[in-house]
């Protein structure tokens, strides 16, 4: 059965089974549960080892969260396990929790499934002896139910190494995994390809150090006690960082997937506790890479400390106010030759290097008249500077290619992403960019942004009087009917991403899912095509080869180019006016009726689209 809960208001009905009391990641799981709005906590169960001790554990965290209205089930106390955090629960009197304690934990989960009006989610983190025993109990409870878990190890092991591994929650059990794996509900597993590299450091990690909420300061304290009584946690200094928090990404994948590369694979557990893919074995949901690894940290410290919620907007009086009638007649597709400016953190992926060059090749319809390197963070580089830097470079690589000259034309952007609204960064970028909007006299300037949108956002703030002396083109977020607004062009930076759709700039926004998604292509198209059409044919096609072959698909998506094909034939990508929504700090859409209107891309035609870069690429050659 389909239970995946996504879209909506309504919380998803949930049960934690973990072994909470060995690793820490547990302790940091369970407080992330807790916090996350979407989810409703109905029964926390412990598993493994000495299941009294960790459901002490539970109950001080419960107790601490003012959340004793949560029950605990004790499971079976099935093999010997570490009791690492056993100190801060010394003295603790389980029987003093004011809230329910099922000592037949193996019951309660069958009890609570087969009770709720909803399907529950299973959020398992542990081995999972309960899981296959409430199986074999009540075989029913797999069709009332979805299984989300932290296990496994699929093409990659601990520590992003290349040799995969006996993943702990697997091999401690690989009996009741099996059991879990293999009945009929919906699985999903973080295995540690992608778990395996989760930890914060620097301002993050400092964020919930730091932070007083009691609930918070207990996980620290239990962090400490842990790195001193476990043995292989001594290489972590509590005071710098955090240790890998292998079993939030179970967590997050209760209520969203947007920021990991998921597969559909057939897994199966062998008898020796790997997990191998099996094209005859039951096909499971598998998160093995990031989309935004920075994005799921920042979310994580939000949840966790309120860390980075937005103070209130500025004032709409600092921005000159457009007449709609007016705006109405921005917004209207050019249908003429267009000055331009093109935003793009080129490096980050590969559709920005297509479109810039896609811009440059198609001077009939676009005057392009500057490109801005744009930050970005992600497994390539944790520095949103160091990600600019490396997009400024690939920008002169793509311009050697194609004989264009960078001086006067190049610009490093954003170090960095927006702090506030009253601290933006004076780039090279955000100031040509003011300079040349203010040398418009009556023909408009549109911004192209393909990448987070920092630049254009510093530009606004650094001179407000741009907003009406330019139209904005961005590929960033979702359709409005989207259960999330999160994509990485707008993840990347809240402040700015919040501050284009707020602060009245004529915006032409193209979403991803369902619109720019239809730009996929392949290899073969892309070697009869693109491949031998000279110096920058050969590039891209390199470039786009790598990334299939790296991350293990058949095809990719060239999002980007959707922006440029919006200017050189509107008939190509279909928009509609909508009024600007409003960005939440929960990356959700809140849409008002009352506010200025923008444009939304909602589809777009693919094959006029690539069959035109495609004859300018051979044009070119």
């Amino acid at each position: 059965m389909n239970t995946r809960p996504w879209g909506g208001d309504k919380k998803t009905p949930v049960i934690m089974d973990t072994d909470i009391g060995s690793d820490i990641d547990d302790t940091w799981a369970l407080v992330m549960m807790l916090k996350s709005p979407e989810l409703d906590v109905k029964l926390i169960t412990t598993d493994t080892g000495d299941t009294t001790y960790r459901a002490k554990v539970v109950a001080k965290l419960l107790e601490i969260a003012g959340l004793t209205d949560v029950p605990i089930g004790i499971g079976p106390a099935i093999v010997d396990a570490p009791s690492s955090q056993a100190p801060w629960v010394e003295g603790y009197d389980l029987s003093g929790y004011p809230g329910t304690v099922h000592h037949d934990g193996v019951g309660a989960i069958v009890d609570t499934i087969m009770g709720s009006p909803e399907p529950v989610t299973l959020i398992c983190i542990g081995p999972v002896p309960n899981i296959a025993a409430a199986l074999e109990r009540e075989p029913r409870i797999a069709e009332r139910a979805r299984f989300v878990g932290m296990h496994g190890s699929i093409r990659r092991g601990y520590g992003g190494s290349s040799e995969v591994a006996q993943e702990y929650n697997v091999v401690r059990d690989p009996h009741s995994c099996q059991a879990a794996f293999t009945a009929d509900w919906d699985v999903t597993i973080t295995p540690i390809d992608t778990c395996g590299i989760v930890t914060l450091e620097g301002e993050k990690y400092r964020a919930v150090r730091d932070c007083e909420d009691p609930l918070i300061q207990a996980v620290i304290e239990n962090y400490r006690i842990w790195t001193r009584k476990s043995e292989w946690a001594r290489n972590f200094d509590p005071g710098k960082q955090s240790s890998v928090l292998f079993d939030t990404v179970a967590v997050y994948l209760a209520f969203a997937e947007e920021l990991l590369e998921m597969e559909d694979l057939g897994i199966r557990v062998t008898d020796d506790g790997y997990t191998v893919i099996d094209e005859t074995a039951k096909v499971i949901h598998c998160a093995t890479d990031w989309k935004d690894l920075p994005a799921f940290e920042n979310l994580l410290v939000q949840r966790l400390t309120g860390w980075g919620t937005l103070p209130p907007l500025p004032s709409k009086d600092r921005f000159p106010k457009i007449n709609e009638a007016t705006r109405l007649a921005r917004l209207e597709p050019p249908r003429r030759k267009v000055r331009m400016v093109l935003d793009t953190d080129t490096y980050n992926e590969i559709d920005d290097q297509y479109a810039l060059v896609y811009s440059l090749l198609s001077p009939e319809s676009l005057q392009v008249e500057a490109i801005y390197a744009a930050p970005f963070a992600n497994d390539l580089t944790p520095d949103p500077a160091e990600g600019m830097e490396m997009s400024y470079e690939e920008i002169l690589r793509l311009l050697d290619r194609l004989d264009v000259s960078p001086d006067g034309f190049v610009y490093r952007g954003s170090t960095g992403y927006l702090p506030d609204w009253e601290h933006p960064e004076r780039s090279e970028a955000a100031l040509d960019l003011v300079e040349k909007a203010m040398s418009c006299q009556d023909d408009l300037l549109y911004v192209v942004a393909i990448g987070v949108i920092t630049n254009v956002a510093s530009a606004i703030l650094i001179e407000p009087e741009i907003v009406d002396r330019i139209v904005v083109v961005w590929l960033g977020g979702q359709p409005l009917y989207w259960p999330s607004a999160w994509h990485f062009n707008i993840g990347q930076d809240l402040h700015a991403s919040r501050l284009i759709f707020d602060c009245g700039v004529p915006l032409v926004h193209v979403p991803c899912d369902t619109v720019t998604t239809h730009l996929t292509t392949s290899v073969p198209e892309m070697a009869h095509h693109v491949q031998g059409q000279g110096a920058i044919g050969d590039y891209l096609f390199e470039i786009f080869k790598a990334f299939i072959e790296r991350h293990h698909v058949l095809s990719k998506e060239i999002y980007d180019i959707s922006t440029l094909a919006y200017l050189i034939n509107d008939e190509w990508v279909p928009t509609e006016l909508v009024h600007s929504p409003i960005l939440t700090d929960q990356m959700t859409w809140s849409i008002d009726h009352s506010r200025h209107l923008m444009r939304q891309a909602t589809f777009v035609h693919r094959d006029p689209i690539f069959s035109d870069l495609y004859a300018k690429l051979q044009a070119h050659s």
